[in-house]
């Protein structure tokens, strides 16, 4: 593994360049990442609307999505459709039409926000486009590295990273939460590793 600090993002141009050798998993990520950046995504993934490209950072590797509005894209590349669209869809299993009254106002008013200020408009590091993206070990150093790479390259987008968890990056959720990244639930992960703990439900 090359110890040397090293940070670039990748395209279909580029992606010869990349000594996948070196990174960690570096067979698995360039069978699952050069078919996306080389093509259009949607011809693996038909609800998804985005340019993928690749991140490498020192020994590690992963795919960043950029997108624009696309605001009928899948979840995993749209914060409108995270948060509005698939909201609404889920109204009716509230089983309550007075709460589905006073909530679809508000999520219609939230979509009209979202859009006036270009929600979309976002690039998500490590996005493999699946509801859960795992991370190798990263530092808060990482973090800020990242970061910075990323608004120099891309100026007018949102920098986001999905799949951000306490219990299993704690130095790299630090470093975001020191770079001024707000911090936005998500959804529900179920944790296991063997050597913790299980507590007994009484």
């Amino acid at each position: 593994m090359s110890s040397s600090k090293t940070i670039a993002v990748h395209d279909h141009t580029t992606l010869s360049d990349i000594h996948w050798e070196r990174m960690r998993d570096g067979e698995y990520a360039r069978n699952y990442l050069e078919p996306l950046v080389i093509s259009d995504p949607c011809r693996y993934v038909q609800n998804v609307q985005t340019q993928v490209l690749a991140l490498a950072i020192d020994d590690r590797i992963m795919p960043l999505t950029i997108n624009e509005a696309e605001y009928d894209n899948s979840y995993v590349c749209s914060p409108y459709t995270h948060y509005v669209t698939y909201a609404k869809e889920e109204l009716d299993m509230l089983g309550s039409p007075v709460w589905k009254g006073l909530l679809l106002p508000f999520l219609s008013g939230l979509g009209g926000w979202m859009k006036a200020s270009q929600s979309n408009r976002m690039v998500i590091v490590n996005n493999w486009l699946l509801s859960t993206n795992l991370y190798h070990e990263m530092t808060a150093e990482d973090a800020e590295r990242i970061t910075e790479h990323c608004v120099e390259r891309f100026p007018d987008h949102i920098i986001a990273f999905r799949s951000v968890c306490r219990k299993l990056c704690p130095d790299f959720y630090a470093g975001l939460r020191q770079a001024g990244y707000i911090l936005i639930p998500s959804r529900y992960v179920y944790l296991f590793h063997p050597d913790w703990r299980c507590k007994k439900r009484r």
